[in-house]
């Protein structure tokens, strides 16, 4: 299989989403079609190939017309609950984030009776021993 045959095949597979037996009979189909083709035409290039076979979108977007609806749904209903549980965890960690900050926060205040010093400068007075002139 030539590098033009692997990028086609590629294409299709990152353009049909899901997953199930129908998209691996599709893919098993397009590939067979896509080996044949090269074994007929050992010089094809990309654009023989979309051209004989379409663009990948075109096969994906067939695919999901020819798409038993039920798994159609199924497969929308797992990218819903992935998409929940992610939001979900990011929720989450920012709540324990925010948490963590405002417990520090207080633990500080606590430290230092309610009083945080950001910085402090001390100018001390110093006598003149009369060893280093300024003139």
């Amino acid at each position: 299989m030539g590098r033009d045959d692997r990028r086609y095949l590629h294409q299709v597979r990152r353009a049909l989403r899901g997953a199930g037996k129908q998209k691996k009979q599709v893919l098993a189909q397009v590939q067979a079609s896509v080996s044949e083709y090269q074994e007929e035409n050992p010089d094809c290039s990309y654009s023989d190939l979309v051209q004989r076979f379409g663009v990948p979108q075109q096969i994906a977007e067939s695919y999901i017309t020819e798409m038993d609806p039920k798994e159609l749904l199924h497969d929308l209903r797992i990218r819903q609950r992935t998409f929940s549980v992610v939001c979900a965890g990011i929720i989450l960690c920012l709540t324990m984030w925010l948490g963590y900050l405002t417990l520090s926060y207080h633990t500080v205040l606590t430290m230092f009776g309610g009083t945080v010093v950001a910085g402090e400068v001390t100018v001390e007075e110093v006598e003149d021993i009369g060893q280093y002139s300024y003139d």
